[in-house]
């Protein structure tokens, strides 16, 4: 019986790691909200590998307000492919990033939008965010998700 190969990390994206993961565009800086942002719904990162951020995306889908506009503009699409990639590559790295991140005093009584677009895909990502939100109880965090059957 050959010897059982040695586990192997996913083939890189070949994306860089964001240097910030939480953005503000100009509408959210207004009202002092930040963004983490992942691809809307379906696509293929530059190395052919495919994903869906969105899995329980139904109509919604067709009429995603993140397929359009700026969300398409190709270096938007590279960091929301960068920010998926870093999720996908190494959970427990964008984890302690992200802590560390809402750690800086600026986010101190701030409100992080959880995806401006995308979704908590699988419950190991889910669980990754709640372990950020009990580590960060000085910062205020919302969401919207149709992932409601976990």
């Amino acid at each position: 019986m050959p010897p059982a190969e040695p586990h192997r990390p996913p083939p890189a994206a070949n994306l860089p790691r964001p240097a910030r993961l939480l953005t503000q565009n100009r509408e959210m800086r207004a009202i002092g909200v930040w963004n983490w942002t992942l691809p809307a719904w379906a696509g293929r990162f530059p190395d052919g590998r495919t994903y869906n951020t969105c899995p329980s995306a139904g109509v919604c889908s067709q009429v995603c307000y993140a397929r359009h506009g700026t969300y398409t503009w190709p270096q938007v699409r590279a960091k929301h492919q960068a920010n998926l990639a870093f999720v996908l590559e190494d959970l427990p790295g964008w984890e302690h990033a992200m802590t560390a991140e809402l750690g800086a005093r600026r986010f101190r009584g701030a409100w992080i939008r959880i995806h401006d677009s995308g979704d908590f895909l699988p419950d190991a990502y889910l669980t990754s965010w709640l372990a950020v939100i009990r580590a960060r109880p000085e910062v205020n965090f919302y969401a919207y998700t149709k992932e409601i059957r976990r």
